[in-house]
């Protein structure tokens, strides 16, 4: 299944791509303004703002034309990534039993829902060209009449604008209401409504595939309220199964503002009468009301703390953004530069408290089933360095990891000769010449660890391969070798090597 926490960070690699690129278009932004003749006649303003606003949507075109192939390969990816884990969830019922790969008919629906994420990315990269050209001229505006005004000089009125547009980003989509979201909201929204109606979609075909009629939907804290009415909970997908709501008419599924929808990290997956379902009211009820983390004095929930995580970082981002700017501007950033120095570090600061609160989580429930190793976590997680907590942070940026992901610069201890290897998977479904020996030994000289889809697995990093272990099933799920890593395991090893 996917979980609300591999939703909340899929789109990360595709929103720190499209990051750079709004950084590099506000960048070109910032010294057209700068180098701006405000004194010149109002006719001749006109004209020279035309000429601004059609290089920079050249320049918007040509930053974006450059990561395109960049996109359509994460894209794929996620899309695989996200159809494997709809279909990863074991199944309890006795209905036809669940085949060992995707159905064609899944495969069509896979590919619908990357055709369909794919066009929605390529409308928003078009309309960003004219959003950021208009984005330009209202600050070409602004700062005109305030220098023609004589209320500020050419230098005072660019940083000002420079400032404004630091804050706003580049902006991508503006709706009829007037809202307007950045390039890096409208990617990470379309790219996470994207993968997960795809997902839904197969889940929806395994439900059928396997002659059940019952779906359990995921719950996650800090849920919308309307969202969390319904979370947590077993529905009927036809509405005919005595004793259960229709999974449409309860949760809105097929609809924008419903399960699966706008940016919703809710998923489900089929349900065998009669098993066990992953919440009980009571635990539906502690996710939204029971402490979470103490945080400078204050305490927080989950839903409470993911939304200071966020805001935390939306500053840090703005800094960043406002002193890379002036600096292409030729305009004095030391101000900027202190802020976002400052955020930067309560950042770190913050995901370093964020992931111990995770970390007390896993072991209230004994996610390993060892007093003793619970023990060793909570105890090196209490011992980092302020050195330790700045090189993982650095590692997660690296490898664009979500914020949920716990990084391990001692691995976590495992009893490896324990565990299964999902040889079928490993060489069958991903073809890859990989022994179970390979991936012990791997997991042996790993480097540093990963703990991610909220405590369920561990994934180890060694220079010669990498395997990912699944807790609970007490299995060895995929590993590969050094040749399949990609940018962000590379970046991530040369972080840890430093």
């Amino acid at each position: 299944m996917l979980t609300p926490e591999w939703l909340a960070g899929c789109a990360e690699p595709l929103r720190a791509l499209y990051l750079e690129a709004a950084a590099d278009v506000l960048d070109e932004m910032a010294k057209r303004i700068a180098a701006y003749d405000f004194y010149i006649p109002a006719a001749q303003y006109q004209e020279e703002k035309l000429k601004q606003m059609g290089l920079t949507r050249q320049t918007v075109q040509k930053e974006l034309k450059k990561r395109t192939a960049k996109t359509e390969e994460e894209l794929r990816r996620l899309m695989k990534e996200g159809a494997a884990l709809a279909l990863s969830r074991g199944y309890a019922g006795e209905g036809r039993a669940r085949p060992q790969t995707m159905s064609e008919p899944m495969k069509k629906l896979m590919q619908a829902a990357y055709r369909q994420t794919a066009g929605l990315l390529e409308n928003i990269t078009k309309t960003t060209a004219n959003t950021a050209s208009r984005q330009l001229e209202h600050a070409l505006d602004l700062a005109w009449m305030e220098v023609s005004s004589g209320a500020m000089s050419p230098q005072e009125a660019s940083r000002k604008a420079i400032k404004r547009l630091a804050s706003q980003g580049l902006s991508a989509v503006t709706y009829p209401s007037g809202k307007t979201d950045s390039l890096t909201t409208a990617v990470t929204r379309a790219v996470r409504t994207g993968v997960n109606q795809g997902a839904l979609q197969i889940a929806l075909q395994d439900a059928k595939e396997l002659g059940c009629d019952l779906v359990e939907v995921t719950a996650h804290a800090g849920a919308r309220p309307d969202h969390a009415l319904w979370q947590g909970k077993v529905y009927s997908i036809s509405g005919k199964t005595e004793g259960y709501p229709k999974l449409s008419t309860a949760t809105g599924y097929g609809t924008g503002a419903g399960l699966g929808g706008w940016n919703c990290r809710h998923s489900f997956f089929p349900y065998a009468e009669g098993s066990g379902k992953s919440y009980t009211d009571e635990e539906l009820q502690r996710l939204e009301d029971e402490a979470f983390m103490t945080y400078r004095g204050k305490t927080l929930t989950r839903g409470e703390a993911d939304a200071m995580k966020q805001n935390i970082r939306s500053v840090k981002e703005k800094w960043t953004l406002e002193t890379s700017m002036l600096h292409a501007a030729k305009l004095d950033a030391a101000q900027a530069e202190a802020y976002r120095k400052k955020w930067i570090a309560q950042d770190a600061e913050f995901t370093h408290f964020y992931q111990q609160a995770l970390q007390r989580l896993e072991d209230a429930k004994h996610t390993y089933g060892d007093d003793d190793l619970v023990a060793k976590l909570q105890e090196d997680i209490e011992n980092l360095s302020e050195r330790d907590i700045i090189k993982i942070q650095r590692i997660k940026e690296a490898g664009h990891l979500p914020d949920e992901a716990v990084v391990h610069l001692t691995p976590t201890p495992i009893d490896v000769e324990s565990f299964a290897f999902d040889a079928y998977h490993v060489t069958q479904e991903r073809n890859r010449p990989i022994t179970r020996e390979m991936a012990v030994q791997w997991i042996k000289e790993a480097k540093f660890s990963v703990t991610v889809w909220d405590g369920k697995s561990e994934r180890y990093y060694s220079e010669n391969g990498a395997a990912y272990v699944l807790w609970k099933e007490k299995t060895i799920r995929t590993a590969f070798l050094k040749e399949a890593f990609d940018d962000r395991l590379k970046a991530m090893l040369k972080e840890v090597d430093k």
